[in-house]
């Protein structure tokens, strides 16, 4: 009976411990660094030296993370729609990223470390 517990507890914990590592992730895509955190959602893109929230840029409106698609997509703003661009994708499955008006690239992930 011990053993079935102490297996359950280690499979819980190495279950549970994976989800957390993945909740933010870093994404090397090209030349662009991106921080991915799904707790919040928020994507943060590296500018000279520093993580900037992508929701603070002026092109984007939301970001919503979806679990089932497992992908985040930032939503444009009207003025960018009128211009015919619609949203930013980040495929967590595949690891790609859909820029804006751009081909999706390949993109190299990682667990983020602070």
């Amino acid at each position: 009976m011990n053993k079935i517990i102490i297996i359950i507890l280690v499979i819980s914990f190495a279950i549970c411990s994976k989800s957390w590592a993945e909740d933010k992730m870093e994404w090397l895509c090209g030349s662009q660094i991106y921080l991915i955190d799904l707790e919040i959602p928020e994507v943060y893109r590296r500018d000279l030296g520093k993580w900037e929230p992508m929701s603070s840029f002026d092109t984007y409106e939301k970001i919503i993370y979806d679990p089932d698609q497992e992908n985040i997509t930032l939503y444009a703003t009207q003025e960018y729609i009128d211009k015919g661009l619609y949203q930013t994708v980040f495929d967590l499955r595949y690891k790609k990223h859909h820029p804006m008006g751009g081909s999706p690239r390949a993109c190299t992930v990682s667990v983020f470390k602070e």
